[in-house]
């Protein structure tokens, strides 16, 4: 599916959004990064009446943000070209910019680069508020229940530059307040990559590793980035771990979307996966953004979530 894709029509999305958002309206919003969930946040925030700026790398992203009357700077965070084409000391501002390839040369020069061009922009007027998605993968191979309070296992080369990255905000003195959203897997319209492969009958899935996965609806962290945007002046800056209610078991998650999309399929039939201890297996905890904020997924489970976009595939 072609990235225009990703973006959903309308009403009900708007709608989805629009909880007590009208001390949102009309403040200045800079959005570094406008992928899967960047773009989601740039339409949104537009229809919520925040005047959004977007800076991306992606052609097809910049004439899709613009044609929704969003003003865009079409280049890389890294550089600093951008610095005058987005409003200093913005009321908000959100770096959810994804990695500019797989390579841990290519996670640098998006996280780290990407956060030391921000870093000199701030020195000109620092945003109000700053949110970072990072990701659950600055834990490592740490196991078992995770909370915001526990110490990463092992870091590969990649999560080290995430961390990093978190640093420099907790560290830089970057904005007035900042909030860290450490999002676990992302999924919803347009990126189902195990539910692809389960309608495709891949046959690899037989030889995947068991374990449960930390997951989260897109439509939910975009919520969880306004509920930031919007969170009250007394809320200090803080790190918040961002994933769905329940953990899902790998296994049943595949036997369970087998049975919704082969129903003809003896659900015993499904693939049996094997386990691998070298891989984390680690149940994330919400509880902090919950407490704090008052964010509640709109799909707790992957049940929910893979309900909603199947009903939507088959309209």
């Amino acid at each position: 599916m072609g990235h225009g894709a990703s973006f959903d029509s309308g009403r009900a999305l708007l709608k989805f959004f629009r909880v007590n958002r009208a001390g949102l309206s009309d403040r200045d919003l800079v959005i570094f990064g406008c992928g899967y969930l960047g773009c989601t946040l740039a339409e949104t925030a537009a229809k919520l009446g925040l005047h959004v700026h977007a800076v991306t790398r992606n052609p097809e992203t910049a004439r899709r943000l613009r044609r929704s009357g969003i003003a865009v700077f079409e280049g890389f965070l890294e550089d600093d070209g951008w610095h005058s084409a987005v409003p200093s000391a913005p009321a908000c501002a959100v770096n959810c910019v994804g990695s500019f390839d797989r390579t841990v040369e290519g996670y640098h020069r998006s996280y780290v680069g990407g956060m030391e061009s921000i870093a000199r922009w701030s020195l000109n007027g620092a945003p109000g508020v700053l949110v970072y998605t990072s990701s659950t993968g600055v834990y490592g191979s740490a196991s078992g229940d995770v909370d915001e309070e526990t110490e990463p296992g092992p870091l590969s080369e990649k999560s080290r530059i995430l961390f990093e990255a978190e640093r420099m905000v907790v560290d830089g003195g970057l904005a007035g307040r900042w909030f860290i959203l450490r999002l676990s897997g992302l999924y919803g319209p347009g990126r189902h990559q195990l539910l692809d492969r389960v309608r495709s009958g891949d046959s690899g899935l037989s030889r995947e590793v068991d374990r449960r996965m930390n997951i989260l609806h897109r439509n939910d962290a975009c919520r969880a980035i306004l509920d930031c945007l919007d969170a009250a002046p007394e809320i200090a800056s803080q790190i918040f771990n961002v994933t769905s209610d329940v953990a899902a078991n790998r296994r049943e998650m595949i036997r369970w979307l087998s049975g919704h999309v082969h129903p003809d399929i003896n659900e015993n039939a499904a693939p049996v996966i094997v386990c691998d201890r070298t891989v984390p297996d680690r149940v994330v905890s919400n509880r902090r953004i919950r407490e704090v904020l008052g964010w509640r997924p709109r799909y707790p489970d992957y049940q929910a979530g893979y309900k909603a976009i199947l009903n939507g595939v088959r309209s």
